[in-house]
């Protein structure tokens, strides 16, 4: 198991690196209203604050007006973390996660 500590973090603080998908941010933001309990929190590289993952609960979070939210913060720089992309499960360098986030430059 990868080492993380689950902390609040401001909303405003952590930074995404993909898109979402409209439909599945309202799905979640329907659960949400009648069952106010985030099940998983999102996960954040702990020294850049770039969101892991999440994305979809994070937006729907940020239309709720949540501010603070649960997150396990976990060291990106862990060799046992790696990033695929969804389909071909081709390998996606770190430092491109992290850049994108840090731009605001969504996959």
């Amino acid at each position: 198991m990868i080492e993380h500590k689950i902390a609040l973090v401001s909303i405003d603080r952590v930074r995404p690196h993909e898109c979402v998908v409209e439909e599945r941010v309202r799905e979640l933001l329907r659960d949400l209203v009648s069952l106010p309990v985030l099940r998983k929190p999102v996960v954040v590289d702990e020294e850049t604050l770039t969101l892991l993952d999440g994305h979809h609960r994070l937006q729907a979070l940020r239309r709720l007006g949540v501010e603070l939210i649960p997150a396990a913060l976990v060291k990106y720089s862990d060799p046992r973390i790696v990033v695929r992309r969804w389909g071909s499960g081709e390998i996606i360098e770190k430092r491109l996660v992290v850049e994108r986030a840090m731009e605001g430059r969504l996959f």
